[in-house]
């Protein structure tokens, strides 16, 4: 067993150097770069817009909800039965479920259809700039992390200017 783990290590050391190596004649012409996408988003107007509304209709219903427990904090004080105050407990939660789920309904596809729409052009911007690589932060949770970008390779306010004159170009 103890021969069998050295054999491993040894081949799985012995390809990685291999890589390396190839790596290293390749990485001389290979251009990388890096895109801040949350920085990029900040300053895109139908995102900006999108989330505008999003916060709009989320403090209608915030404002909605708040009316409801007003009336439960009523019904306490007042000395209303249990049954009733319950009944209007139920309703809170139920209004609260319908518009989280009213919200989602309304700005997941169109927060989707914005992603799209960036993803598309840091494509096109990639391609058109000549990347071989180009790299983001975003959407949040992706497997890829990236730890460190250095100056030279962040091409995000570059990328900035690109959406910004594409956009006047769409208007």
């Amino acid at each position: 067993m103890k021969k069998s783990w050295v054999v491993y290590i040894t081949v799985f050391t012995g390809i990685f150097l291999v890589i390396l190596a190839a790596s290293d004649k390749e990485s001389a012409s290979l251009k990388i770069a890096y895109i801040d996408m949350p920085r990029v988003l900040q300053g895109y107007q139908p995102y900006k817009e999108l989330m505008e509304n999003y916060q709009n209709d989320l403090n209608f219903y915030k404002s909605k909800l708040q009316q409801l427990q007003d009336e439960i904090t009523k019904l306490q004080n007042s000395g209303a039965s249990q049954d009733e105050i319950n009944k209007k407990k139920n309703e809170y939660v139920q209004k609260e479920q319908l518009f989280n789920q009213l919200l989602q309904q309304e700005y997941q596809p169109r927060m989707q259809q914005i992603q799209r729409e960036i993803i598309g052009k840091a494509q096109r911007f990639g391609e058109e700039s000549g990347f071989d690589v180009l790299l983001t932060n975003y959407p949040p949770g992706v497997v890829l992390s990236v730890l460190h970008v250095s100056d030279r390779v962040d091409v995000t306010e570059q990328f900035i200017s690109y959406i910004t004159k594409a956009e006047k170009s769409e208007k």
